[in-house]
């Protein structure tokens, strides 16, 4: 008997599933930032305030990817190569779990659980995945003119994450010393907080490095953008409202978000350089 996997709607259902995760764990990981500690067993990380602020800062990037996954799960076909994103996050996580490990501040036990469960996340990934359509559009002058300059842009906001998230890892003290957060960098909670923030910050570079090998394919997957500063400014009133922000400081987040979005929005090809249909054939 011949059982045939529909892998197309199976890719989405597993998008949308992976998208869910992401979401909850930026929930657990801000707004019930309590709860989250008690179920991972943190409890006591979230006594200082600077780890408590950080792990919001991670929340963020795990918000923007469930908006990145939810959305490729609405065309998976057009989106296979979404897959990259998620292998990236995978090592990402494997690499500082190992890293962890290495420093003495983590056993192998439960370590090679969670390589072992990462492995099988991208086997399962990988076995659903669909056969990518082509996707063929023409774009008038204009329309070419933005393109190029949106995958100029896209280019450096990744490697402008990637730079960030190296400061929050690797050079971790002379990112501290750049922000002048010299202080939070001695508690280890704090460090650890970082650590999780620069992961999420690698992944986004590796989406944004995708989205802009084809962003004519990829372009609706940037709601990541969106995402991504929608909650960052919602953090930034929150921290307003808490008075841990000053008010130029908060001013200066929120220009400097809305010029970004408005400059994303502006280097898009608007619909009338694109043609009415888009024909998407299998190569």
């Amino acid at each position: 008997m011949n059982i045939t996997i529909n892998k197309t709607q199976w890719f989405s259902v597993f998008l949308k599933l992976w998208a869910f995760y992401e979401l909850a764990n930026a929930l657990l990981s801000s707004v019930f930032i309590g709860e989250g500690a008690k179920l991972y067993g943190f409890s006591e990380w979230i006594k200082n305030p600077e780890t408590i602020y950080i792990f919001t800062l991670y929340a963020v990037t795990l918000f923007a990817l469930a908006v990145l996954y939810y959305t490729a799960s609405s065309n998976p076909a057009r989106y296979a190569n979404i897959i990259w994103v998620l292998v990236a996050e995978q090592a990402i996580g494997a690499a500082f779990a190992v890293a962890s490990l290495i420093s003495g501040k983590n056993q192998l036990a439960p370590v090679l659980t969670g390589l072992g469960l990462q492995a099988a996340l991208i086997g399962v990934a990988f076995f659903l995945k669909p056969e990518q359509t082509a996707v063929e559009e023409e774009l008038s002058a204009g329309g070419l003119r933005r393109l190029k300059w949106a995958r100029l842009f896209i280019g450096i906001w990744a490697g402008y994450e990637l730079v960030n998230a190296l400061l929050a890892s690797v050079f971790l003290s002379q990112g501290a010393s750049l922000y002048g957060v010299e202080g939070w960098v001695a508690n280890e909670y704090t460090r650890y907080a970082f650590y999780q923030y620069a992961m999420g910050m690698f992944v986004l570079a590796a989406a944004y490095t995708l989205i802009a090998t084809d962003v004519v394919r990829y372009g609706k997957l940037l709601t990541l953008f969106a995402a991504e500063q929608g909650a960052t400014a919602l953090t930034s009133v929150y921290l307003g409202s808490q008075q841990k922000l000053t008010t130029t400081q908060f001013a200066l987040l929120l220009v400097f978000q809305l010029a970004t979005v408005m400059l994303m929005i502006y280097l898009q090809p608007s619909r009338r350089e694109m043609p009415p249909r888009i024909a998407e054939t299998k190569p």
